[in-house]
């Protein structure tokens, strides 16, 4: 069988990358000048440091690693839709989430009323994109859990 784009290594072994991911976040945290997320909730703004976000993603990176390792050292069988589906949708909606909140940052003027159109409909895409993610890791338990049963 052809392996496309090394598909079936990152299939078969899927904890290498999230592994792999928490070294790189913590190098890109440390060349990126201290900022900030801030989220708009009911006229209330939530703002998170990028260094709390670095170990928040961190810590939610290792324990998806440890599962997904955990679970081929019991041999467990894991699907591999749901496996694929799992990290298409985790990091190509993170890659996603930043490229739309950079955007909705150079897009968004304050003291431009004419801009308020614009920014809901980066608003709702970004939303759209972080629902994605969530669905993502609702994946992730179900593959596991199945992967228990089936060995």
């Amino acid at each position: 069988m052809v392996d496309t784009f090394g598909m079936n290594w990152l299939i078969d072994k899927p904890y290498l990358i999230f592994f792999a991911m928490i070294p790189l976040l913590v190098i890109g945290d440390l060349f990126l000048e201290d900022s900030t997320l801030a989220i708009n909730v009911h006229d209330t703004y939530f703002v998170i440091a990028n260094q709390d976000i670095t170990v928040l993603f961190s810590i939610i990176f290792t324990g998806i690693g440890l599962g997904y390792w955990l679970t081929q050292k019991f041999k467990g069988q894991l699907r591999r839709w749901m496996t694929l589906a799992h990290i298409l949708l985790t990091f190509g909606g993170i890659l996603f989430i930043t490229i739309m909140g950079a955007l909705l940052n150079t897009v968004y003027d304050p003291l431009k009323p004419d801009d308020v159109n614009e920014t809901l409909y980066v608003n709702f895409v970004l939303w759209l994109s972080i629902l994605g993610v969530l669905f993502g890791q609702i994946l992730y338990p179900i593959n596991l859990i199945l992967a228990l049963f089936k060995k």
